[in-house]
């Protein structure tokens, strides 16, 4: 293994800037170059050919741009022809010799060693080589040029692999970064998702509230579904029983004892005041006045059509309107004959009583239903 020489001399050929720059891409190839390459150090030395027959042969030497390379002659290196050989000085080891030869190795030769001799002696003039005032280097200045390119090459690679690292961090960092804004904007999408679900919940709960109220204001006030008959057709209720209390069917007034609270309920299904009831004026009092629970509107609505066709006409000696309708005497017998329908009674048939007379003799216009209620 070759040991590394100390630095021993200031070679300044070129700038501490200029040294850093890597060689170009076609250089370290080995191919010509189109421009001077940055140069710490240029001249001839021996260089011992790894073919033993041909010996030591005279080549020009230049470093610089982070390699050592070497032509046939100086007037290739100035025509930036292809040299003959260059090597990277990354890894390089430095060995002297005896007097003025020297050995190098680099990472890039591997296990070859390079042998070079400064002492070119007259082989420069048998050459023909011009070398103008600066002259021969020594092994010195040789062996200094060389070191001090290793350490650019070195440092150069220290500094491309800290900006590498650099990058890498600023890369790292930018995701990190990208990350936790793209967390927070998660977070901050998901807080206004559940502020919105839970203005919107509350702003239900408001409304079922709302409506509640209203629901309690008005109960009493408007008309329930069950007191609309099954045909569709609504009851016109008088304004004062809209808050009235209603009361089971078992209480309607069929009973013969019961005659006053029968007159106010014909009364209140007597909506034209002519004596006769329709249908629908009877389904309206009837449903006004009493609750049938949780039974089917369309049972109501059957049963008290059943008992309104049994009842009508009753007598069977009527025609025209007294024929079609329910008139006060047979109002007993209507409310009987609905109540047991409605218990699931069907074949109950009535006693004719006496014939009552329910209309009302009087000139107000009142409907009764304060007075039954």
């Amino acid at each position: 293994m070759l040991s590394a020489l100390p630095l021993g001399l200031d070679v300044n050929a070129m700038s501490a800037e200029e040294s850093l720059q890597p060689p170009p891409r076609e250089q370290l190839a080995g191919e010509a170059a189109d421009v001077a390459l940055p140069m710490r150090l240029s001249g001839p030395l021996l260089k011992r050919s790894p073919n033993v027959l041909m010996g030591w042969q005279l080549r020009w030497f230049e470093v610089g741009g982070g390699s050592v390379r070497y032509y046939t002659s100086p007037d290739e290196a100035q025509a930036h022809a292809k040299p003959a050989g260059n090597v990277s000085l990354a890894g390089l080891s430095l060995q002297r010799k005896n007097g003025s030869a020297f050995d190098f190795t680099a990472l890039q030769t591997g296990d070859r060693i390079f042998s070079l001799d400064a002492d070119v002696g007259s082989k420069v003039g048998s050459a023909g080589w011009e070398l103008g005032p600066a002259g021969v280097p020594t092994v010195l200045q040789w062996v200094a040029a060389l070191q001090q390119e290793a350490e650019a090459v070195a440092a150069a690679k220290e500094e491309s692999e800290r900006q590498a690292r650099m990058a890498e961090e600023a890369k790292a960092k930018e995701a990190a970064e990208q990350q936790a804004k793209m967390a927070k904007e998660a977070e901050a999408k998901e807080a206004s998702e559940q502020q919105t679900k839970i203005a919107k919940e509350a702003e239900a709960k408001e409304e079922a509230e709302r409506r509640a109220k209203m629901v309690v204001e008005a109960k009493g006030k408007e008309v329930p579904q069950q007191w609309k008959s099954s045909s569709g057709l609504a009851m016109q209720l008088p304004p004062t029983l809209g808050t009235r209390t209603t009361k089971p069917f078992a209480e309607i007034p069929f009973q013969a004892n019961r005659l006053e609270e029968r007159k106010l309920l014909f009364r209140v299904c007597d909506a034209n005041r002519n004596g006769y009831l329709t249908l629908p004026e009877v389904t309206r009092g009837l449903m006004t006045k009493f609750d049938f629970g949780k039974m089917p509107q369309p049972k109501v609505d059957t049963c008290v059509q059943q008992a309104f066709s049994v009842t009508k006409n009753y007598a069977g000696n009527q025609t025209g309107v007294a024929g079609e309708n329910v008139e006060d005497h047979e109002f007993r017998i209507f409310l009987e004959m609905l109540v047991f329908l409605l218990q699931g009674e069907t074949n109950h048939k009535p006693k004719v009583l006496t014939q009552e007379n329910l209309k009302v003799t009087s000139t107000t216009t009142c409907c009764a239903a304060c007075a039954i209620s």
